[in-house]
């Protein structure tokens, strides 16, 4: 059976570890100018949801996330994608900068933070 915590370096951790490290789960997150939120975090709870059918020393936890959301008051995601890596996160994360920047801003009315 594969663990279910994991550490930002993958490495399996108890839950109480994971409880202690989850209030600096944040690894990136940027405000656009046009109103949009790109935000990264570390899960550290496996998200590949026990679907990994290989040999357990081969499994590759899924705990990092990036969401794009309208608005941090209301969490409205627009996008999103989990990762394996802080590396693959943080390359993910300039991936949806890059990409969100260019949409057309967000209404003032429907910014709400």
């Amino acid at each position: 059976m594969t663990p279910a915590y994991y550490d930002m370096d993958g490495n399996p951790i108890t839950q109480n570890e994971w409880i202690e490290q989850y209030e600096n789960n944040v690894v990136k997150q940027d405000f656009l100018p046009n109103g949009f939120v790109v935000s990264t975090i570390w899960l550290g709870i496996d998200h590949s949801f026990r679907h990994w059918k290989g040999p357990p020393s081969e499994h590759i936890p899924i705990i990092f996330e990036t969401l794009v959301f309208k608005s941090m008051k209301f969490r409205e995601e627009c996008d999103g994608r989990r990762y394996s890596t802080k590396a693959e996160a943080l390359n993910g994360h300039s991936e949806f900068v890059m990409k969100w920047r260019i949409k057309d801003p967000i209404p003032a009315n429907s910014q709400e933070e």
